[in-house]
């Protein structure tokens, strides 16, 4: 996990100013570390970001110009292909890796993580055409082809 390390304004700001709805007129991003980008949103929006920086310096993002969009908004597509989460706390915006990034569906929401089983079925004379391959303790399954091969795709969830 990383380790969060505010960082200070020298601006007085008022609680509301740290609202992730917020909305900001203008803030253009220019293409580099992910940590500039951020420093960048947290000057033009005016709102307390903690995170750590020598661990974002690795993520980089594309230039990006945003207008009237919430500091929720903005964050989203920064984050989005980062791995990283973000919440608002105490008047502070933390943002720190997510545990178990969850796959997301390009129509939205969550999908589970997808892993596809193989193999042969076999007996001593050979392979065993027809035979049934199921997943214990759910009704997932196949039947192997006349070689003895089979394919199963299914939720990396535990049964």
């Amino acid at each position: 996990m990383l380790v969060l390390a505010a960082t200070v304004t020298t601006l007085a700001l008022p609680l509301s100013a740290q609202d992730l709805k917020k909305i900001v007129r203008k803030v253009n991003i220019h293409a580099g570390p992910l940590s500039s980008a951020l420093k960048q949103l947290e000057t033009t929006a005016a709102v307390r970001l903690a995170y750590d920086e020598a661990a974002l310096r690795r993520l980089n993002v594309k230039a990006g110009s945003y207008s009237e969009r919430s500091v929720e908004s903005i964050l989203s597509e920064l984050l989005a292909a980062s791995g990283l989460r973000f919440e608002e706390r105490h008047n502070t915006i933390l943002i720190y890796e997510d545990p178990k990034p969850a796959a997301v569906n390009p129509n939205g929401g969550v999908q589970a993580e997808q892993i596809t089983l193989t193999g042969v079925v076999t007996e001593a004379n050979g392979p065993v055409p027809g035979a049934s391959v199921m997943i214990k303790g759910t009704s997932t399954g196949t039947i192997t082809l006349g070689d003895g091969r089979f394919k199963i795709t299914t939720d990396n969830t535990p049964a």
